[in-house]
């Protein structure tokens, strides 16, 4: 009873965020040069269309009577229609929202078997050859940007080796390339992160006392130090998702991959609200829903906050 009080608190406090986000991005588009109904009818429509169809859609109305009619249409599932393609916004999202899920799904795959796993070994292996050499691989993955590892990795593996697909989304072999490119940095804080955690912990005076009796060193490592580790992993675990999500989009570019990145980039340069609206309010939804399942993944891991949950 507990924990579904302390959700539906946090889901509540995801409201205001979710409407701040959207005022404020409904405002922006809304402000900024240029005209909907011209991008709707064309450059030649003539000029008294134009006007018509401003009136009729309410564009001639007042910010806060144009965005409270959105968030109507909103709560009753309409998010309107593509002012280019003419198409609902949901259909629109719902052809191309798979390519963006598998794409960030398969690199948080490669953080989390990558990221955690040398971490782990590079705290233990400490000022080994594998941890200075994890050390630098970390810090270029870090100060490289993903199109330029995307533009390398195209180069090598898809024109001069031919082992991959240059571009593309129709195949599971045009998502191996992205995946690792997008899950390159992430892979690298994780890695990090895991890195400077497990070695606090390796320090402590329990994983000695658990040695001085004859612990086996993999029990150790895994029950004793990993556990207590856990709670700086998981924090960067959801930051590294939510930079995922936001990251894919310039990875879904690169590689010429019809996902939600290109439809927003293409509805941003024709000013297509529904479009954008639509797009950034999922992000904004994903990222408040990864936050909430990490902090119930602390009281998973951490009996103290589990007990301060309960005690609410």
């Amino acid at each position: 009873m507990a924990y579904l009080q302390y959700i539906f608190k946090r889901i509540g406090a995801m409201i205001p965020v979710i409407i701040g986000i959207s005022f404020i991005l409904f405002s922006i588009l809304v402000l900024t040069p240029g005209d909907p109904a011209r991008t709707i009818l064309g450059e030649m429509a003539p000029e008294e269309d134009v006007i018509a169809l401003r009136e009729e859609m309410g564009f001639n109305d007042p910010l806060f009577i144009r965005y409270f009619r959105y968030v109507r249409d909103a709560l009753h599932g309409d998010f309107g229609k593509s002012y280019t393609s003419g198409q609902p916004v949901v259909k629109e999202m719902a052809d191309r929202m798979a390519t963006t899920l598998l794409l960030a799904t398969g690199s948080l795959v490669y953080v989390i078997l990558l990221g955690v796993p040398i971490g782990i070994l590079a705290a233990v292996k400490q000022y080994s050859l594998s941890d200075i050499a994890t050390n630098i691989i970390t810090f270029i993955l870090t100060a490289m940007p993903s199109f330029w590892l995307g533009l390398l990795c195209m180069l090598l593996f898809g024109l001069k080796l031919r082992w991959l697909p240059a571009t593309g989304s129709e195949t599971i072999l045009h998502f191996i390339m992205p995946c690792i490119v997008l899950s390159g940095p992430n892979m690298a804080a994780q890695l990090r992160m895991t890195r400077s955690s497990m070695l606090e912990v390796i320090r402590q005076d329990y994983m000695r006392t658990a040695r001085s009796k004859g612990v086996s060193e993999r029990r150790i490592i895994f029950q004793h130090g990993l556990r207590n580790a856990m709670i700086p992993i998981l924090t960067m675990l959801g930051i590294n998702l939510t930079s995922v999500i936001g990251t894919a989009f310039v990875v879904e570019q690169t590689f010429a991959m019809a996902g939600l990145g290109s439809l927003l980039i293409t509805g941003v340069k024709a000013k297509d609200i529904p479009i954008v609206m639509a797009i950034v309010l999922f992000i904004a939804c994903c990222i408040c829903i990864i936050n909430l399942i990490v902090d119930l993944l602390y009281a998973v891991v951490d009996p103290r906050i589990r007990a301060q949950i309960q005690k609410k």
